[in-house]
């Protein structure tokens, strides 16, 4: 997020990309930050480390259970 969005309001995008890294990436690396303050992705492509990605215009925050076993 970059500041103030000039009229109070937060602006969400939410997607489901069916666990492919390709759809993922493709909406993170399309998704201008200037425009949308949180992008809350549905079935998210987990790695073997039982992680997400993301790139360095966005941050991924994980429920705080997530490495529970």
């Amino acid at each position: 997020m970059n500041g103030h969005n000039g009229n109070n309001l937060l602006r969400f995008w939410q997607q489901n990309v069916n666990k492919s890294l390709m759809s993922q990436l493709d909406l993170l690396n399309n998704t201008d930050p200037k425009l949308i303050d949180f992008i809350f992705i549905q079935e998210p492509h987990i790695d073997f480390l039982n992680l997400t990605r993301a790139n360095y215009h966005w941050t991924v925050i994980y429920p705080s259970c997530h490495h529970a076993s």
